[in-house]
C-alpha cells in the first residue's frame, strides 16, 4: 500500500499508532463516537505499518503544512494539545488536515473492516444506482476492490452512474445506509476471522474513559456483533482482579506502590477490597485498612486513573506470561 492509496481515516490511525498509546488514548477520549469507530478499525488492520510509509505519512502532512501555511482551526484544539503534549509544537500541526477529515458523518462505517470479497457479496444484488452510492462512499482504496468483486455484467453500468452521480438525498442515503447495516449485521459469513487485531483494540479501549469505551462496543456491535463480543471479552478491569486467582493477585500487589493501591481501592467494591486484604500479611491488611480510613477525599477521575494503572500492570505481567487471565481460571504461569 501506498501513501496515495491511504484514505484519511488510515493516515489518522498510521499516525496515532506512530505517536504511542497514551496519546491514543487521550485521542479516543475526545473524538466523537463515529470517528472513534472508524480510526479504530483502521488501526486494528494496519497493526504492522512498513517504516517507510509511517515515515511518509508525517512527512506528507509536515510538506503540507509548508506549503499551504495551515493552522488549526475552531474545533481542533483538542488535537493541538494533544499532539503539542505528544511531540511537541514542530510536529503538533501536521495532523490538521488529518482530522478535518473526521469531521463529516462517516457513511457505511459497517463496510470499512471488511473484506472487499464479502462487501461485494452482501450488495451485489442492489441496483447499480444503490451500487453507485454506496461506492462513492468509502474510500477509493476499498471501493476500487469491492467493484472488482462485482459481476462484470454490471462493472461499466456502476463506474457510468458513479460518475454522473450528483449528491444524493440525505435521507435515501441514510435509509440505503440502514440496509447495508442491516445485511452487515445479519450475515452469518461475516466471522470474527474476516477482521484482526480485537487484543488490539481492547488495549486501547482498556485505558479510555468508560464511557467511551461503552458507546464503542455499541456502536461496533451494531456494525459486527461477534467483533464487539470478542473485544469485550479481551477487555480487563479493575473489578475483574475478583476473578483472578491468589498467586496472581499477589504478582500483581509485589507490582503496585502501596499508596497508589489506596487511592485505587478508594473507589472499589466491598468485594475487590476483600480480595486484595485476603492477599495481603495480617500487619499489610491493618496499614492498608489504616490508611484509607483516614485518606482524604479523593477526586472520582483520580481513582479511576490509578486504577487503570493497575489494570496496565495487570495486562504487562500478562503479556510477559507471569500471570495468566483466563476467567474463574486465572493463574500464575
Amino acid at each position: 500500500m501506498t501513501l496515495d492509496e491511504l484514505s484519511g481515516a488510515e493516515k489518522v490511525a498510521i499516525l496515532l499508532l506512530t505517536l504511542g498509546e497514551e496519546a491514543t488514548t487521550r485521542a479516543f477520549q475526545e473524538m466523537r463516537d463515529h470517528e472513534v469507530q472508524q480510526v479504530a478499525a483502521m488501526m486494528i488492520q494496519h497493526q504492522k505499518i512498513p517504516r517507510d510509509l509511517a515515515e511518509q505519512v508525517v512527512e506528507a502532512f509536515g510538506e503540507r503544512l509548508e506549503t499551504d501555511g495551515a493552522i488549526f482551526h475552531t474545533g481542533t484544539n483538542y488535537v493541538s494539545k494533544l499532539v503539542t503534549e505528544a511531540v511537541g509544537v514542530d510536529r503538533a500541526a501536521m495532523i490538521n488536515k488529518l482530522f478535518e477529515e473526521q469531521e463529516e458523518k462517516v457513511r457505511f462505517g459497517a463496510l470499512l473492516n471488511i473484506k472487499p470479497q464479502v462487501i461485494a457479496r452482501l450488495i451485489r444484488e442492489e441496483h447499480p444506482q444503490t451500487l453507485a452510492m454506496i461506492l462513492g462512499n468509502l474510500p477509493s482504496h476499498l471501493a476500487g476492490p469491492v467493484l472488482r468483486e462485482l459481476p462484470a455484467t454490471i462493472q461499466a453500468d456502476v463506474v457510468y452512474r458513479l460518475a454522473i452521480l450528483e449528491k444524493p438525498d440525505p435521507e435515501i442515503l441514510a435509509e440505503v445506509e440502514e440496509e447495508i447495516n442491516r445485511a452487515v449485521r445479519g450475515a452469518t459469513s461475516l466471522s470474527i476471522d474476516t477482521l484482526g487485531g480485537a487484543d488490539v483494540a481492547s488495549s486501547i479501549l482498556q485505558n479510555a474513559s468508560k464511557d467511551v469505551t461503552a458507546r464503542v462496543i455499541e456502536e461496533l456491535g451494531e456494525a459486527d456483533e461477534d467483533l464487539a463480543t470478542r473485544i469485550n471479552d479481551l477487555l480487563f478491569t479493575f473489578e475483574d482482579l475478583t476473578r483472578l486467582e491468589r498467586d496472581a493477585i499477589q504478582a500483581i500487589l509485589r507490582e503496585v506502590k502501596t499508596d497508589d493501591l489506596v487511592v485505587a481501592l478508594k473507589g472499589a467494591s466491598t468485594e475487590v477490597r476483600e480480595v486484595i486484604f485476603a492477599n495481603l500479611s495480617s500487619r499489610a491488611s491493618e496499614m492498608l485498612a489504616d490508611d484509607l480510613e483516614n485518606m482524604p477525599p479523593v477526586r472520582i477521575q483520580d481513582v479511576e486513573e490509578m486504577q487503570k494503572t493497575i489494570v496496565t500492570i495487570v495486562r504487562r505481567l500478562e503479556k510477559d506470561g507471569k500471570i495468566s487471565l483466563g476467567g474463574n481460571d486465572a493463574q500464575m504461569v
